[in-house]
């Protein structure tokens, strides 16, 4: 069954949601309106928020504010992320010493890191794969570290220009599996990624003890950034989980990183993260987010707007590309990779990839000479 382009949910479910993550009962839906629960319940799954409704009606009860399909569908999930971090721990401990031989000085990124620093526990901040920077000169050390370490990488379009990441999956105990999405740019749009780099951030990353010696995460002020940049980079790309599939960077718990991210800070924190955007001109990026918690909770919008720079100006070229239809912002990240040898490589990468990676995407006419392989590419997938 294909995976539907946007969540069947009830247009209840997300301000049902809201409600009950600030803590007040839902009186829109009746308590035995199981149809309707049901759709609350997948509608939370995917925007990764029930852990945190779970744990937030500790001591109240939920069953009777909500429904019992509803409240027991949040304990289960719960019971499901709490046992997802532990193979998590486990795994991170396991792979970033590897990655840190290799001298690529990980930093833990996203859910991955902000589950450990901004949420009362890691298992309340569901996250799929474990997201790693390295450094970008350490790319291929790291991949003959971890190919040696007995990880397996996914199979993915390769080249300099078309890509700034590679999933890599680890066996662990139980045959249970936990991927990491291993980054050597801070988002995959070349607009967004020359506002942060890993010298940037790892000159300010923080040691996280917890997760052993070679775990650090990006500093509160970064974070806040880089949740940013996630979320604008993630309007173009789908977003899949619970079986559903979103596309324009409102998953519901990216907006409550911001909330927690503003409610972690101290004043030098604030001061700090104000400065910050004010200095990439990356106030459009925040404001953004602000708009849409607005429209959710007009209280959390207030309290995550402490985070922009007051009298700041935005850069123009953000501006523009928040304001971009989707194909234009395509073609400012084409320009935005800043000469035309560096074009002219993502362009040749995108139309003719290796032998190799075309045989093994396609098998079943791997035996079609490379120039025909690379045309079925385009024509099936473009992109892909």
């Amino acid at each position: 069954m294909a995976t539907p382009a946007t969540p069947p949910a009830d247009p209840r479910a997300l301000p049902t949601l809201a409600a009950l993550l600030a803590g007040q009962a839902a009186g829109d839906i009746a308590r035995d309106d199981d149809a309707a629960w049901q759709s609350v319940l997948q509608a939370g799954r995917f925007h990764g928020v029930l852990p945190l409704v779970h744990a937030g009606w500790v001591g109240a009860d939920l069953r009777q504010a909500t429904s019992p399909l509803f409240a027991d569908g949040c304990a289960a999930e719960a019971r499901r992320v709490a046992a997802m971090d532990l193979a998590q721990r486990q795994a991170i401990a396991q792979v970033l010493p590897v990655i840190a031989a290799a001298g690529g000085e990980p930093v833990l990124l996203k859910g991955s890191a902000l589950a450990w620093t901004h949420y009362a526990a890691p298992s309340l901040r569901p996250r799929a794969d474990i997201d790693v920077l390295i450094a970008p000169a350490s790319r291929a050390s790291v991949a003959r570290a971890l190919a040696d370490a007995g990880l397996a990488a996914a199979l993915q379009l390769p080249g300099e220009y078309v890509s700034s990441q590679a999933t890599w999956t680890p066996a662990t105990a139980g045959g249970s599996t936990q991927s990491f999405d291993v980054h050597w740019r801070i988002n995959n749009a070349p607009v967004l990624a020359r506002l942060l780099d890993h010298a940037e951030i790892v000159a300010s990353a923080l040691p996280l003890p917890a997760l052993g010696p070679a775990a650090r995460v990006p500093s509160s002020p970064h974070a806040v950034l880089i949740a940013a940049l996630h979320r604008v980079g993630s309007r173009d790309s789908p977003y899949h989980a619970a079986g559903w599939s979103l596309a324009g960077g409102d998953r519901l718990i990216w907006l409550m990183d911001f909330l927690m991210l503003a409610r972690g800070l101290d004043d030098a924190g604030r001061s700090a993260t104000q400065a910050l955007l004010a200095t990439k001109g990356a106030r459009a990026l925040l404001s953004d987010a602000i708009a849409v918690l607005r429209a959710l909770r007009p209280a959390w919008a207030d309290e995550a707007a402490a985070l922009l720079p007051s009298g700041a100006a935005s850069d123009p070229r953000l501006d523009a590309y928040m304001a971009a239809a989707p194909a234009r912002r395509r073609w400012l990240d084409f320009i935005a990779l800043g000469n035309w040898a560096a074009r002219v490589g993502y362009l040749a990468e995108q139309g003719f990839p290796p032998a190799a990676y075309l045989r093994a995407r396609d098998p079943a006419h791997a035996h079609w000479p490379r120039p025909l392989l690379a045309a079925r590419r385009l024509l099936a997938r473009p992109g892909g």
